[in-house]
């Protein structure tokens, strides 16, 4: 009535209609989006056999350490509840796996078909088992999740664009599991972002043809794994997609992650012909300062004279 009276009719009305509004629909809030931006609509619902003609087999890495049995198992659910099929879990033990734990493991894989365990670190990828008849591999995190219809979302833009190297978004939630913590929105892929900072996670898809997969596996945790498969990957590959959707779901409780050495870095900047490169730690956590000395013969008219330029 006061605002009746204040400001007149016109602003009551408007008030009125937004307070009703508002009562028969409640603002959405950001956790209550996010859970619905995941229902799976009913094309992604469609059998796998829908999605494409040839289907992509991807080989998951997920390693186990200490305290990992639970978390582990949860990952497991979710690959299983994928609308895709065509998939094969492998679970490595870290260097601080008890034996009790590969055992307790291996008793659980005994019954899953689509669950592999493997007694001990790979010295190469070419020991993991399947490995030569998978197309794609990639590495999760223990208590992370896949949205139901990751894989197939996945495995459909394979067959579209056929990429070398694939990774889309990811959501970190509350401890609830519930509410929705950050997004994790990541940009096209570019090389100097990728050396420089911890920019991709897991999750990211790579083609097993292009790895060396004789190359020795280095004993690092599972982030700095994920780096070096693409390390290994990114000399060959010719396709890198970003797939602009959330298909990924960090755990509530992070590991901190530690990147691979700078000499990994280092010795693949000097495969690509950056023979004086050099990559050395910065003060920011992760982050990494790279510079080239690789001298550049540049010619303008060899009648006149010859300069050189360092980048």
């Amino acid at each position: 009535y006061r605002l009746l009276l204040g400001r007149g009719y016109s602003s009551a009305r408007r008030w009125l209609i937004h307070r009703t509004k508002s009562a028969l629909a409640p603002p959405l809030t950001l956790s209550q989006w996010f859970h619905h931006y995941l229902e799976p609509t009913v094309a992604d619902q469609s059998p796998s056999s829908q999605i494409c003609t040839k289907e992509p087999r991807v080989l998951v890495l997920l390693p186990v350490g200490a305290g990992d049995t639970v978390t582990a198992r949860q990952t497991f659910q979710s690959l299983l509840k994928q609308s895709y099929s065509q998939w094969q879990l492998l679970m490595l033990p870290t260097s601080d796996a008890p034996i009790e734990l590969i055992q307790e493991l291996s008793k659980s894989a005994v019954k899953e078909p689509k669950l592999r365990v493997v007694g001990k670190a790979p010295k190469s990828l070419a020991e993991l088992p399947n490995v030569k008849n998978s197309d794609f591999i990639c590495i999760v995190g223990a208590g992370d999740q896949l949205p139901v219809d990751a894989l197939a979302r996945i495995a459909h833009i394979i067959y579209q664009d056929s990429p070398d190297i694939i990774y889309a978004d990811e959501a970190q939630l509350q401890s609830n599991g519930v509410d929705l913590r950050r997004l994790n929105l990541r940009t096209a892929f570019n090389l100097d972002g990728f050396l420089s900072a911890p920019t991709l996670g897991f999750f990211t898809l790579i083609r097993i043809e292009i790895l060396d997969i004789d190359k020795p596996v280095p004993s690092v945790d599972a982030f700095a794994l994920n780096e070096w498969l693409l390390l290994n990957a990114l000399g060959q590959a010719d396709k890198v997609i970003h797939l602009p959707e959330v298909l990924y779901l960090l755990a509530s409780v992070q590991r901190p992650a530690s990147r691979l050495d700078p000499q990994f870095f280092r010795e693949f900047l000097q495969g690509q012909g950056f023979s004086d490169a050099w990559v050395t730690p910065t003060a920011t956590p992760g982050g990494l300062a790279v510079r080239y000395q690789t001298c550049l013969l540049y010619t303008p008219d060899p009648a006149v004279h010859s300069s050189r330029l360092c980048l």
